[in-house]
């Protein structure tokens, strides 16, 4: 299975082995994958950025590793920050497709329903994915798999208000990017 990877600012596709099916997650083959530009092209640049460029940009990240190292030694976290830099990384986290398998404890879905999926580490660039069932919605059938891809995208805007708690007689501006473009799976 192909799935986009990030690693040291470069995007990569690899060849991963195809997720296990967990009691209380959906298996989905993906259809379209959605592409949140402005989070995933932060996360291209950040995984590209040197040590010291990351440390001056997040500053509350280096007091942890100063924790960490006099808790678990210097060499013990070297060796972990070295780890976590040159490690690759999964990105994306909407998707839309179709459930190829389910979970023992899932009830409300089944193989073959078309379902929109929520969350990073879940909903990635991948072929299948493998998505907890609070993170999938079944597709309504006049809605195409294109448009359920951004589902993700769409809950965030929400959360947004819910957050900002408005009130009857409050103004409020919503500012929308329309250059949103889905990204076809073309694994071949």
């Amino acid at each position: 299975m192909k799935q986009v990877l990030l690693k040291k600012g470069e995007v990569i596709v690899e060849e991963i082995p195809v997720p296990i099916i967990r009691d209380n997650n959906v298996l989905v083959q993906v259809a379209y994958s959605c592409i949140s530009t402005g989070t995933e092209i932060s996360g291209v640049t950040s995984s590209g950025e040197s040590l010291l460029q990351r440390a001056l940009r997040e500053p509350d990240k280096v007091k942890k590793v100063l924790n960490l190292a006099k808790t678990q030694g210097v060499s013990n976290t070297i060796a972990k920050v070295r780890s976590k830099l040159e490690s690759t990384r999964p990105v994306g986290y909407s998707c839309a497709g179709v459930v190829i398998d389910i979970g023992k404890n899932i009830k409300d879905i089944k193989v073959g329903d078309r379902v929109a999926c929520a969350g990073a580490g879940y909903a990635n660039h991948a072929e299948i994915v493998c998505v907890p069932q609070n993170l999938v919605v079944k597709i309504p059938e006049n809605l195409g798999f294109a448009q359920a891809s951004s589902a993700s995208l769409g809950l965030i805007g929400m959360q947004g208000v819910r957050r900002a708690a408005p009130k009857f007689g409050d103004v409020i501006a919503a500012i929308i990017k329309t250059k949103l473009s889905p990204f076809y799976n073309s694994w071949g």
